[in-house]
């Protein structure tokens, strides 16, 4: 697992963890079997906005990508102050 630097933001501590919880359990349950699995956690600064970017990516078998928008729509539910 790589994990950049990450930012400190203004959201639900309880939210964050369930959400990367969530997302680092499913890179770990859905990986290819012959490959070592790999997350990387990473956080960017958007300077216009003063919002944080947090990128969760893995080498695991990916999802299709017309199941894009639920990720996007479940986390702006949630009405978390990060950008995932």
């Amino acid at each position: 697992m790589e994990v950049e630097e990450l930012l400190t933001i203004q959201a639900d501590s309880i939210q964050m963890r369930q959400l990367f919880q969530n997302l680092i359990g499913n890179a770990l349950k859905f990986n290819i079997p012959e490959n070592h699995p790999i997350v990387k956690v990473e956080a960017i600064l958007q300077s216009e906005t003063n919002q944080v970017q947090i990128m969760v990516s893995d080498n695991g078998i990916g999802f299709e990508e017309k199941y894009l928008h639920l990720s996007n729509a479940c986390i702006a539910s949630n009405n978390i102050k990060a950008l995932v």
